[in-house]
């Protein structure tokens, strides 16, 4: 009889047994270069805490990408810091003192504010076209009610306290058209009024006065955020203290912040139970430190590899990315155990000894760690390619939040798998099993005497499983990209703050005009002004802001000379009746006539020349330039109501559109879950084409039920939760086919089943702890990914062994 050869595998770690340090010092080697490879090729930040920076939305048009990157980087600079207190004497002197403070610190750039709206380096531009300069309402006022109507707008504003005109004013600008062209460029939104330098207001009984800042870095600079966070906490309590006032800093950075300490305080919760867990397993189980030791090294090396590999791949680290690795901790262990509690062999009959034809028999007397590794070795193969293929169907997904996922994970378990070839000869070098049956060992057996006969379970189950179905609430498909932020009560109050700022802050909803030259866009956004100040005076939205508002088109700018030629130089003039209704010197109304014959029409002012000058300071971020031969501007909105009824408004008006980030996000969501579930569909039927070459047709489709059936109850145990599918759901399902698969695998290849029933035992007990953490998460999509793998791991551990044992 011809023996047959030894599987490849066996060679493989026979030579890793021989060559015990070398082989644990190559793997060590690898890790290291890996780890080299992306130090080098990270980012200078290698933390990533911007969640919408996985979304990806800007597509292919070239116009609204450049007007995303434009507006995002404007308002993730932006800190707002509100300072409150009943008393508006306290609240001022605090936002004053709290000015300095800021504008002191290396970390922020106070920007121009309304404060130096008198300021001839901010507004010396506009001296030159004194007399072309008008805002949209003085010129509706004269279209409609004439010279009279801008003469008794005169009278109202002297005689008004909301309006309080110096005589230098009045002398140098009779019919207060400049003065509200000024004003307008510094209107501020409801319910806040300027009050020397400071936009303030007065609700429910305080005083609020707001400070902006500029960042001098971006808000989800790591390093940065940590700064910030400390300064901030420092100065919070010193004026609660000093000054007896409430300091609120708002803004995208206060967003990151917050967010930043809830995942970090997630990955440290979920990473020290998970060890807590696995160590206690250990120890109870085994009684030894060395299994200890080498799955600590498992668990180390694992996560370690992950994350460099993804920092090889992408240049950074997403925090969610960190907070679904840290649940890695509970799935890269499976392989160690499945070998470990091989090593219960002679507990559970005896320990086999290679017999000719590659085989064990029964009569060595101790258990040794290459024997056990040949013993696990089809199992732990299986089921690393079919966690990889899962894997791969998540990356197809085209989401950059999923890609990091899949990579960290698939790097991970393929360390793990390798060093349990590599390293564990060495690890486990001296580890002397224990003859006795640990409790865990005992219950495994009684759980796997329960599936002698699988039949009539599976039986059970499968119609269970249809029966469910058949009832389950339907619920839809959850494409709200607001999962990825986190729901606690630090981000609440934030919403509320930023509620209150809503016409000071920039909304992820903004306009694009473009045309083919910078007069067009100006007239452009002239004519959109008029239906954004109807919006305003409806409630649809609170505030908008403009570039027209600060350099008018040239045809405006015709019109308002012709306008002040006409007031002072036409017979009749409307000077004389000015001068007859408050009382104007004839020195004034001769000064006001002389400048006028002496302006011949200059230039209008241009864009170009406006960009150069320190007024551009005032509203640069709107101003895109030309982009695939458009020019292009950006008008931005605040404390939108409606945003159905801006969508409508705008429907008819050419060059112009609506960009909702919120709603974009949402449908690249949706389209991301489409190629999510066809990538799961190819990876599932790729591990069935495994199965079946490795089982044969009936025995590969036959265990494939698992995964099957755990997927199906799993999605119905959610919809009877009503919880609306999501994206992050399907990165569980994944999950879910490759662990469904380990469980299988290693009850069914294994010789000894009450052994691997007690590793899939603790396989389950330790995924169950990571991830039933994970499904506590605040933030929407950990909170799916954790509770779909949950569910599905305790179906699967459930299934796993009535299809491990097929019918005969």
């Amino acid at each position: 009889m011809i023996e047959s050869p030894p599987p490849w595998w066996h060679e493989l770690i026979d030579t890793a047994g021989k060559r015990e340090r070398a082989s644990f010092g190559l793997f060590l080697f690898a890790l290291m270069l890996l780890g080299m490879t992306g130090a080098l090729r990270s980012a200078s930040e290698p933390i990533n805490t911007d969640m919408l920076s996985l979304v990806g939305v800007e597509g292919s048009d070239p116009v609204k990408k450049a007007a995303t990157r434009r507006i995002n980087h404007y308002a993730e600079r932006q800190q707002i810091w509100i300072v409150s207190h009943p008393q508006f004497e306290r609240a001022f002197e605090a936002a004053k003192a709290l000015q300095a403070d800021l504008k002191d610190s290396i970390l922020y750039d106070l920007p121009e504010s309304a404060a130096l709206a008198a300021d001839a380096d901010i507004l010396g531009i506009y001296e030159s076209y004194r007399y072309q300069l008008a805002d949209e309402v003085t010129l509706d006022l004269v279209r409609d009610g004439g010279d009279t109507a801008l003469v008794g707008r005169v009278e109202r504003n002297l005689y008004s306290r909301a309006m309080v005109i110096p005589a230098d004013v009045l002398s140098e600008d009779p019919f207060l058209i400049r003065t509200h062209f000024f004003r307008n460029l510094f209107r501020t939104p409801p319910p806040f009024a300027i009050d020397r330098g400071f936009m303030a207001a007065s609700v429910a009984g305080s005083w609020y006065y707001l400070v902006p800042a500029r960042l001098t870095r971006g808000a989800f600079d790591f390093a940065y955020q940590t700064r910030i966070s400390d300064f901030s906490d420092r100065l919070i309590e010193r004026y609660e203290d000093r000054h007896q006032v409430r300091v609120v800093p708002v803004g995208v950075i206060s967003y990151a912040i917050e967010n930043r300490e809830l995942a970090l305080r997630e990955v440290r919760l979920i990473g020290v139970l998970s060890i807590v867990m696995v160590t206690l397993l250990l120890i109870s189980t085994f009684r030894s430190i060395y299994p200890f030791s080498a799955v600590a090294f498992t668990i180390v090396s694992s996560l370690t590899a992950g994350f460099f590999a993804c920092l090889v791949l992408f240049q950074s680290v997403h925090l969610l990315t960190l907070i679904g690795g840290s649940s890695l901790i509970g799935i890269s262990v499976d392989y160690s155990f499945h070998l470990l509690t091989d090593s219960f062999r002679a507990a559970d009959g005896g320990a086999p000894s290679r017999s000719p034809g590659g085989g064990f028999s029964h009569s060595e007397e101790r258990w040794r760690v290459t024997h056990g590794l040949k013993t696990v070795a089809p199992a732990v193969t299986l089921g690393l390619a079919t966690s990889l293929l899962g894997f791969l169907g998540l990356s197809a997904s085209g989401f950059r939040g999923l890609q990091e996922i899949a990579v960290f994970s698939a790097v991970g378990l393929t360390t793990a798998f390798t060093g349990l070839i590599l390293c564990y000869p060495w690890l486990l070098a001296k580890y002397e099993p224990t003859r006795r049956g640990s409790l865990g060992l005992r219950i495994a057996k009684l759980w796997s005497g329960l599936f002698v006969r699988s039949e009539p379970g599976l039986i059970t189950v499968a119609a269970l499983t249809v029966l469910l179905v058949l009832i389950a609430p339907h619920q839809g498909i959850d494409n709200d990209v607001r999962l990825l932020a986190a729901r606690t009560p630090g981000i609440e109050r934030l919403r509320e703050q930023s509620a209150f700022l809503a016409g000071s802050i920039v909304a992820s909803q903004f306009i694009v005009v473009t045309g083919d030259s910078v007069e067009q866009v100006l007239r452009k956004e002239e004519e959109l002004r008029v239906l954004l100040s109807d919006l305003t005076r409806s409630g649809a939205i609170s505030h908008f802001n403009q570039l027209s508002r600060f350099v008018p088109s040239a045809r405006r700018q015709a019109e308002a000379y012709e306008l002040n030629r006409r007031l002072y130089l036409e017979p009749g003039t409307a000077i004389d009746l000015l001068s007859q209704h408050i009382g104007l010197t004839d020195a004034v109304v001769r000064r006001g006539r002389d400048a006028m014959r002496e302006t011949s029409r200059p230039e209008p002012l241009t864009l170009a020349a406006w960009l150069e000058s320190p007024a551009a300071s005032l509203a640069r971020h709107l101003w895109l330039g030309e982009i695939e031969n458009q020019v292009t501007s950006v008008v931005t909105l605040g404390g939108i109501r409606d945003l159905k009824l801006l969508e409508n408004q705008l429907l008819d008006v050419s060059g112009v559109r609506l960009v909702d980030n919120v709603s974009d996000m949402s449908a690249v969501f949706g389209l991301y879950v489409d190629n999510a579930l066809r990538g799961l569909a190819v990876a599932f039927v790729l591990v069935a084409g495994l199965m079946i070459w490795r089982f044969g047709f009936r025995g590969g489709l036959f265990i494939m039920l698992a995964p099957l059936l755990s997927g199906v109850l799993t999605i119905t145990m959610l919809m009877f939760l009503n919880e609306p599918i999501n994206l992050f759901h399907i990165v569980g399902l994944a999950l879910i086919l490759g662990m469904g698969m380990d469980y299988v695998l290693f009850l069914k290849t294994s010789p000894h089943r009450s052994c691997a029933m007690l590793a899939v035992l603790m396989a389950a007990v330790t995924t169950e702890c990571a991830f039933g953490l994970l499904s506590t998460s605040a933030v929407g999509a950990i909170h799916s990914f954790g509770l779909t793998v949950a569910l599905g791991t305790a179906i699967s551990f459930l299934v796993a062994p009535l299809v491990a044992k097929e019918p005969g």
